[in-house]
């Protein structure tokens, strides 16, 4: 290893993000419980593209004008976890694997990772990440130069364990990828440490969260079973000019 560290830091909130921080860097978006997860696995069974929004009047506004336009568009989100009332679609992964996207646009809002998302877009570029993609996304990381900021979205303003431990993954195997020197914040090196603790059984870990909870408890344990999964996924979503892409 040598020649300029790659610094890598730990953003634990969407709320906690500042443009400044953002400036010239990489950020990872995380939201494990379920956003950035649905976002992967949509991308991966054949959607053109997913926009993600905050509100559920943009979601709204914009399938509108996409319709104009001639696109196939479906409505996908969540508020306190279950499915909007008049969308398409909630934001469970497993609901998306049953479902055909080929070529079909995704507008999503959720509670807590399109705010993550947006919030970031002061950042150099955004990718979008989870437990299913961290190698991908780490061989990315070890090929672009340039610092990394994870963007953990958290839930409903507060910490989220599963977000955390996600950026702990992309930095334990970014570590096996890269021979540059890693400069590493006390929370990335906390949360790596986590990771190798924990990734023998992620699920029984991850279950047991107030967030995995809550989420077995309104009927998505076989979303958390999923979310929970390592390095299924190859891509490497990105946000850019308002939509993520492969």
């Amino acid at each position: 290893m040598g020649g300029i560290a790659l610094k890598l830091d730990i953003v634990l909130r969407a709320e906690d993000i500042s443009p400044k921080e953002l400036k010239g860097k990489t950020a990872v978006a995380i939201d494990v419980f379920r956003a950035t997860t649905t976002i992967i696995t949509a991308l991966e069974k054949g959607c053109r593209s997913v926009i993600p929004v905050v509100s559920i009047e943009e979601a709204e506004k914009k399938k509108e004008e996409l319709l104009a336009s001639g696109h196939g568009v479906f409505t996908a989100g969540e508020r306190k976890g279950l499915k909007i009332p008049g969308f398409d679609l909630g934001n469970s992964p497993q609901e998306l694997r049953d479902v055909s996207l080929k070529d079909k646009i995704i507008i999503l809002t959720t509670s807590n990772g399109t705010r993550a998302i947006r919030n970031s877009e002061g950042a150099d570029r955004i990718l979008i990440g989870a437990f299913i993609n961290c190698r991908a996304v780490a061989e990315v990381l070890a090929s672009k130069y340039g610092d990394v900021i994870f963007v953990c979205a958290g839930r409903l303003g507060e910490f989220s364990l599963e977000d955390f431990l996600a950026a702990g993954a992309m930095t334990y195997y970014l570590r096996k990828k890269t021979e540059q020197a890693l400069e590493i914040s006390d929370l990335t090196a906390a949360a790596e440490k986590l990771f190798e603790c924990t990734k023998g059984d992620l699920l029984g870990f991850l279950g047991k969260t107030k967030h995995g909870k809550y989420l077995k408890e309104i009927g998505y344990s076989r979303d958390i079973d999923y979310c929970c999964t390592l390095n299924t996924s190859s891509i490497v979503p990105e946000y850019a000019e308002g939509e993520i892409k492969i």
